[in-house]
């Protein structure tokens, strides 16, 4: 009697109810990843807090770089069209912007933006708190 109760049964609909279940947690998974891909902040917090490490912003670096770039050009246009250390200078001048790469100023990282030092001996600003040679 047992064996007729059994083949009686209804199959279900969809399938069987592992089957379903996969089905479930594959879409689960592929809105979690669609969602990660969106907020790549999220992403950086989630590998910060995997691995242990500390991370660090490269903005501040990478805008020390361009600092030292920029006060690299300046020095080597002073050094070839004779200034003095008192000497000013303006990143309007076509002949300075030619000692940079396409003749423009690096950017920022961070969106702020370059100043000349006061005179060839003092170094460029950038306006972001902390981006100082």
């Amino acid at each position: 009697m047992n064996d007729e109760s059994e083949n009686n049964a209804e199959p279900s609909p969809g399938g069987s109810e592992r089957s379903i279940g996969i089905w479930a947690a594959g879409t689960v998974i592929v809105i979690v990843l669609a969602v990660l891909m969106t907020r790549p902040d999220w992403v950086k917090g989630m590998v910060k807090a995997l691995s242990g490490h500390r991370y660090r912003a490269p903005s501040k670096h990478s805008c020390i770089s361009n600092l030292k770039q920029i006060d690299g050009g300046v020095q080597e246009w002073a050094l070839e069209n004779r200034k003095v250390a008192t000497d000013t200078y303006t990143f309007a001048d076509t002949n300075l912007m030619k000692y940079y790469r396409g003749s423009t100023l690096p950017i920022c990282p961070a969106g702020g933006t370059y100043s000349p030092g006061k005179n060839v001996a003092s170094a460029p600003r950038c306006i972001v708190p902390n981006h100082t040679l």
